[in-house]
C-alpha cells in the first residue's frame, strides 16, 4: 500500500492495527508507543508475520524501558568468593568496563541493540522452535530412531551447534532469553570435554574457548585449538573416554546427517 493515491487506505488500516494492538497487550501499552515510534516501519510482510513481529519488537522495548528504569542490566559476572560465573544486576556502564586481558568488554559480547534486525523475527522462531525439539527428543523421535544413542548424539550436535555459535557470534537476545531452555537442552558433559573452562551460562560459554585439538584427540596438535565446526574424531575420542565405546567415523557421520535430516523435516520443511 505504498505510494501516492493509498494514503488514506494505508492510515485506516494502521489505525485498525494500532486498535487491535493496544487490546491485546494492554499491559505493555508504554513499549506499543515506543514500538510504533521506532519499530512499526521496520516490518515487511515478506519476512514474517505480524504478529511474530510485534512479538518480538515488544519484547525488546520493554527490556529497554526496564533498563533505563533500574539503570541496571543482567550480566554474568565472575564472583571471587564462590569462585564462579554467576548472575547479578550490574551497572549499565558497567558494561564499557574492560574485562579480560585484552580490554574486552561486556557489550563487546553481548548483541548489540543497534544491529539491524529486520529478518530476526523469523530467525527466533526457529531457534526456539529447535530448542523445544531438543528438549523433548523423547516425544519427537519415533520407531527405531528413539533410542539412547540417537538422543545422545542428537544432544552433543545440538551442544556443538550452540557452543560454536556463541563463541563466534555473542550471545543473541532470543537465547538469551531462553538461557534456562537451552542449558537444560545441552550435554552438559560433551560441554565440559570441549570448553576450556568450566561454562554453565551462555556468556561463559561465549567469552571461553575450546581446548586445544590434542587434548581431546590424541595425536592432534597439542599448540592448535580445536576447529570449528567440531570434528568427527572429537566425538569419537568423547565416546571412547567417556563411554568406554569405540566408535568409527563413517558411525558418527551416519548420526550427523540423521541430526541434518530431523531438523529439515521439523523445521525448515515445517
Amino acid at each position: 500500500m505504498q505510494g501516492e493515491g493509498n494514503e488514506a487506505a494505508r492510515a485506516a488500516v494502521q489505525e485498525r492495527v494500532f486498535i487491535l494492538a493496544y487490546q491485546l497487550f494492554a499491559k505493555q501499552a508504554d513499549a506499543l508507543g515506543k514500538f510504533f515510534l521506532g519499530d512499526w516501519q521496520h516490518f515487511d510482510a515478506q519476512k514474517g508475520s505480524l504478529s511474530k513481529f510485534i512479538r518480538y519488537r515488544l519484547d525488546r522495548r520493554m527490556m529497554d524501558m526496564e533498563n533505563e528504569d533500574q539503570q541496571r542490566m543482567p550480566a554474568d559476572v565472575y564472583d571471587e568468593m564462590q569462585d564462579r560465573v554467576v548472575r547479578k544486576e550490574v551497572p549499565l556502564e558497567s558494561v564499557n568496563r574492560p574485562i579480560g586481558e585484552e580490554g574486552q568488554t561486556l557489550e563487546d559480547i553481548l548483541e548489540e541493540d543497534s544491529a539491524p534486525m529486520e529478518d530476526s523475527y523469523v530467525v527466533d522462531d526457529a531457534i526456539c522452535e529447535l530448542i523445544v525439539l531438543v528438549l523433548n527428543l523423547q516425544h519427537q523421535l519415533s520407531g527405531r530412531a528413539n533410542n539412547p544413542t540417537r538422543i545422545q548424539y542428537f544432544r552433543m550436535f545440538f551442544t556443538a551447534n550452540v557452543t560454536g555459535y556463541l563463541l563466534e557470534e555473542g550471545v543473541p537476545g532470543v537465547l538469551a532469553r531462553r538461557e534456562q531452555d537451552v542449558l537444560h537442552a545441552l550435554d552438559l558433559h560433551f560441554l565440559d570435554y570441549v570448553m576450556a573452562e568450566l561454562c554453565r551460562s551462555l556468556i561463559a560459554i561465549a567469552m571461553s574457548r575450546l581446548k586445544h585439538y590434542g587434548e581431546l584427540v590424541d595425536g592432534r596438535p597439542m599448540e592448535e585449538e580445536t576447529p570449528l565446526p567440531i570434528p568427527l574424531d572429537v566425538y569419537q575420542t568423547y565416546s571412547l573416554r567417556h563411554d568406554g565405546k569405540k566408535v568409527g567415523v563413517s558411525a558418527i557421520s551416519m548420526q550427523w546427517k540423521a541430526y541434518r535430516l530431523f531438523l529439515r523435516s521439523r523445521i525448515l520443511d515445517g
